[in-house]
């Protein structure tokens, strides 16, 4: 079980994806149909991916339909985080607030591995590059 934390309109394309790869995934957003189903779905262990915004993250019923869940703490493998250039650049003013609060995510998440990623990360800023 994956959760990777995208821009919002990227998660519905991601998730169709996989799942045309035959990969259980859900893309969990304000305008995802019948959402607190879908949220105690992926709480239960019914996806394998799960592709969410850091707004949708931070709330209240994901952490207690999904942080909380048993089967989600023993599943859970890797956090991906997309577009991590946002948490230095944007995730402190209102374009996306929601990185600048990551680190409360990652904190519920103790000793599973983390990885950002961004296509766009200025040399000078807090990226390391590989080679």
């Amino acid at each position: 079980m994956r959760v990777r934390l995208l821009l919002t309109g990227l998660l519905n394309s991601q998730a169709k994806d996989l799942v045309e790869k035959v990969v259980s995934a859900i893309a969990l957003t304000r305008e995802t149909k019948d959402l607190d189903k879908k949220l105690k779905e992926f709480g239960q262990g019914k996806y394998q991916v799960g592709f969410i915004g850091p707004e949708m993250a931070l709330t209240d019923k994901f952490h207690k339909l999904i942080l909380d869940s048993k089967v989600v703490q023993k599943k859970l493998v890797a956090v991906s985080i997309d577009e991590a250039h946002n948490i230095s650049e944007w995730g402190t003013d209102d374009f996306r607030a929601g990185f600048a609060h990551i680190s409360l995510i990652l904190a519920r998440v103790p000793g599973v591995p983390i990885m950002a990623t961004s296509n766009y990360c200025p040399v000078r800023s807090h990226c390391r590059h590989s080679e």
